[in-house]
């Protein structure tokens, strides 16, 4: 969803949705990533922010690229430091350009901090962002469509839709990408109908037809149809090249990569409930590598769950401890469960606020949010129950 003047080539030429620009899609070389953002994300993976999160400062501080002080914000907001990322994303927009001459460079600070916010899973903020990318060059339909993304994420489906009817009216001319996203954010604030309407052609490129299956596939998920979302997802994942699931792509390809770990998770969650655990848990690994916090945390929580309905209780706790190391908004949940699969208790106030957490990083998202839930409260709760079991037989 960003401006036509940031996009890559492949997206320009309609190939790909415009999506979310994030801090790497902003690094202008390689050397960006090396040597202390590179150990500096090792720890992060491992769920030692604590660790990881100096190193980004002083990464920021040493350079003050864009890229390196969004990737410092990013991580603020994880460590619940939301004011600290806020003054970080204000100093990005006010260095960039002029707001009274409509500056290119302007709306683009604006955009990224927008799309770091959205990443990092915190939605309320992006909004405030992208209404000022938006406000900025009220023609600009990229800039309003990340606006819409946000008010998706943050719970606002009212003011998303009303965005989406202005935008509509204009959409004859756009590229299949943009189109395909115009219907995603259709579906996901129910105007189903509209969206089916765009939705109908095909694209002829194979990667917009990665796009629009991954969208249409949503229907399929709202109505618990696992079998045909698992198959749909699947034939989604088959329409791009292999190596997109490698750590490092091309910048032109990454948001068909997040796009790809996204439909991943998605389709584990079809496969646990269809009964294909194996594999459910074999897609929320490759799903685990995103780097947006929603679809990372979450394909965290169906690997634990696939743990604890193996038994093997003491993997599942650890999974749950890095993710609230990684981002500290699950910390007094995890604490919270993980003492209540310690001591074989009943897990359910304990999964609710996991669910909260989760809740809050994409509102959008509720058609994955229910069902992975109830995968991990299954899980859960059948330790519960073989513990209180053993409980009740050692009393015999």
């Amino acid at each position: 969803m960003r401006a036509p003047v940031f996009l890559a080539l492949a997206v320009l030429a309609g190939l790909l949705p415009s999506f979310v620009v994030h801090a790497d899609d902003v690094a202008l070389t390689d050397v960006d990533v090396a040597p202390r953002v590179f150990a500096a994300r090792q720890l992060d993976d491992e769920g030692r922010l604590a660790d990881a999160l100096p190193l980004y400062a002083e990464r920021a501080r040493e350079t003050v690229t864009l890229a390196d002080r969004l990737r410092y914000a990013g991580a603020l907001l994880r460590a619940r430091q939301a004011a600290e990322a806020r003054a970080v994303f204000d100093e990005v927009v006010r260095e960039e350009g002029s707001v009274e001459h409509a500056s290119a460079t302007r709306v683009h600070a604006a955009a990224v901090s927008a799309s770091t916010a959205l990443a990092a899973g915190a939605p309320d903020i992006a909004v405030d962002y992208a209404r000022a990318a938006a406000t900025v060059d009220r023609r600009e339909a990229g800039t309003r469509l990340l606006l819409v993304r946000a008010l998706a994420a943050a719970g606002d489906a009212a003011d998303a839709r009303t965005l989406l009817k202005a935008l509509a009216a204009e959409a004859d001319g756009w590229s299949d990408g943009r189109r395909i996203e115009l219907a995603r954010w259709q579906l996901l604030t129910g105007d189903t109908a509209s969206a089916r309407a765009v939705l109908a052609r095909r694209p002829p490129e194979s990667v917009a037809q990665m796009f629009q299956n991954s969208v249409q596939a949503h229907q399929l998920l709202v109505h618990q149809d696992w079998t045909k979302a698992a198959e749909l997802l699947r034939a989604s994942e088959r329409k791009v090249p292999a190596g997109l699931d490698d750590g490092h792509v091309d910048q032109s390809w990454r948001n068909a990569q997040r796009e790809l770990r996204w439909v991943r998770l998605r389709r584990a969650v079809a496969l646990w409930h269809g009964g294909d655990r194996r594999e459910a848990i074999a897609e929320a690994g490759k799903a685990r590598r995103s780097d947006e916090a929603y679809v990372s945390s979450t394909a965290v929580l169906l690997l634990a769950a696939g743990d604890l309905a193996a038994g093997r209780h003491a993997d599942a706790i650890a999974k749950l401890k890095a993710l609230a190391g990684h981002d500290y908004r699950f910390a007094e949940p995890v604490d919270h469960l993980t003492a209540s699969l310690e001591a074989g208790r009943d897990p359910t106030d304990a999964i609710g606020e996991i669910g909260a957490v989760v809740a809050s990083q994409d509102r959008s998202a509720d058609a994955v949010t229910a069902p992975l839930l109830e995968a991990l409260f299954g899980s859960a709760r059948s330790r519960e129950e073989r513990s209180s079991a053993r409980r009740v037989e050692a009393l015999r």
